[in-house]
């Protein structure tokens, strides 16, 4: 029985213009308007059978407030619903970009990383070999103070030697033309 009234009544509201209001009122609120209805209580030629009392008016309106009331109860379902789809779908495609976007930095990280790595290992190997050279020119440069003793320490007794060798050979020279004179 519903079901008849339903879509009798679905099939009346898509011959006429339905205009709700758009002030995003709740079920219970919507008003409905048909535009193209034509009947003028003040006109004379109004046939007995559709004057009606204001008691069997009130159960007609009360009727067709029901039936509009469910119908636009099943519209807005039906509207909630397509709703629902698209929030879905859209929902489903963001998730599908976040995944694709979280996969591409993960991606990114792990370069980094990697790069960091190679770039920590050559800084490694550039330091240790500075350490090295440093420790090696320290080495050497104190070997190289003490070579530089020694040898001024040798340079030092050789020209004594060789300074008491000129007066040993002056002396003799002496000698020798003392002798020859």
């Amino acid at each position: 029985m519903n079901q008849l009234l339903h879509s009798s009544l679905l099939n009346q509201l898509k011959q006429r213009k339905i205009v709700t209001q758009k002030d995003d009122p709740n079920d219970d609120e919507i008003m409905v308007s048909f535009a193209n209805l034509e009947f003028d209580p003040e006109e004379e030629n109004v046939p007995d059978n559709m004057i009606m009392s204001s008691k069997q008016f009130r159960i007609l309106n009360n009727k067709i407030n029901s039936l509009l009331q469910i119908q636009l109860r099943y519209v807005a379902k039906e509207l909630h619903d397509l709703f629902v789809e698209q929030v879905s779908k859209v929902k489903e495609y963001v998730d599908l970009k976040m995944v694709k976007l979280k996969s591409e930095i993960a991606k990114e990280v792990d370069k980094m990383e990697k790069n960091y790595n190679v770039l920590y290992r050559m800084v490694n190997i550039v330091s240790t070999t500075i350490k090295k050279r440093v420790e090696f020119n320290t080495d050497y440069s104190i070997k190289l103070e003490e070579k530089s003793e020694k040898d001024s320490q040798v340079f030092t007794k050789q020209e004594e030697f060789l300074t008491s060798i000129k007066e040993s050979i002056s002396k003799a020279d002496l000698s020798n033309q003392s002798s020859v004179s």
